[in-house]
């Protein structure tokens, strides 16, 4: 059993507006939500205001729920368990849509490499498993590949990238 508390608060939402650009133009907003666990601050930054009063009222809910709140990471225990639900293929595909906007190609390239090799280390079995090659074109070129994911894929791709996300290991935090 992990230790949690009741003892939270919850402040409101604190706006960042980083340096101005080179090109005379404002800084970046940022919007950071802060709450207090046990004594302990606890941030989580996001680029809108809409994110961050979002992810505030679910902290707001949880606490007027009664619910209690995790201390290894601050988060009450409704979400926290949300995250340990979600399996590695799934984590590693929202990791690579997050950076795919702010990413150079090369860099959108390498982040697909880098999630192959790891989910291979990752599969659970080696039974059912598609050619190591079919495989890591299957990932790369489609599955942590955000703009190519949703497109037509030849037949021996479809089954590799099914392979794939059945047989990693679930993404269970500590």
């Amino acid at each position: 059993m992990e230790p949690t508390t009741f003892d939270v608060k919850i402040w409101t939402i604190r706006t960042k507006v980083g340096k101005p650009r080179k090109n005379g133009k404002p800084g970046k907003k940022t919007y950071t939500v802060r709450w207090i666990v046990a004594g302990k601050v606890w941030p989580r930054t996001f680029a809108t205001k809409t994110l961050a009063e979002s992810f505030r009222s679910q902290l707001i809910t949880a606490q007027a729920k009664g619910e209690a709140f995790r201390l290894i990471d601050g988060l009450p225990v409704s979400i926290s368990r949300k995250a340990a639900d979600q399996s590695w293929f799934e984590f590693a595909q929202t990791y690579v849509d997050f950076k795919w906007p702010r990413a150079a190609a090369k860099s959108r390239s390498g982040n697909a490499d880098t999630m192959a090799t790891v989910t291979f280390a990752m599969l659970a079995t080696k039974r059912g498993k598609p050619d190591d090659k079919v495989l890591r074109k299957a990932m790369t070129g489609w599955a942590y590949n955000t703009k190519r994911r949703d497109t037509e894929k030849p037949p021996e791709i479809e089954r590799a990238e099914m392979a794939g996300h059945e047989h990693t290991a679930c993404l269970t935090p500590g």
